[in-house]
């Protein structure tokens, strides 16, 4: 029997601050009660959406959030309107008060990246099952 592919819960927000609430209610929504990487997947949406307002075109404007749920797992994708850098996880001062969203993203996701077409830019992660987090340690 062949394995279908996740359904993918698509959703829009202006670029604006006070819509990272909506964006951390979407994706636990698409999700599901009781998924075992909600917490992990709402911190790190959190933090990517924030970049997209913050960072890209897409303050004042708007971004897309892509859920690709299973059951255990999930692939999460924010797509905004870019900037003039690349996303990436740099090195950041001990007493910074902020750039480590997407250092978080890289210790807690299984994997990450982006993609750019034109000048839009999309910053995804994957969450797999708990178990296969720590299978290289």
């Amino acid at each position: 029997m062949p394995i279908s592919p996740p359904k993918e819960h698509l959703a829009s927000f202006p670029g604006d601050p006070d819509q990272i609430r909506a964006v951390r209610r979407f994706v636990a929504d698409a999700l599901g009660p009781g998924h075992p990487r909600a917490a992990d997947a709402i911190l790190l949406v959190s933090e990517i959406a924030t970049n997209a307002v913050r960072h890209t075109s897409s303050a004042g404007a708007a971004f897309d959030v892509a859920v690709a749920p299973t059951r255990d797992s999930a692939r999460i994708t924010v797509r905004d309107a870019g900037g003039s850098t690349i996303p990436c996880g740099c090195r950041i001062r001990r007493n910074a008060t902020g750039g480590r969203g997407l250092a978080l993203v890289e210790t807690i996701a299984n994997s990450w990246g982006f993609t750019r077409a034109g000048t839009a830019t999309a910053v995804w992660f994957e969450l797999a099952p708990e178990d296969e987090r720590f299978e290289a340690y």
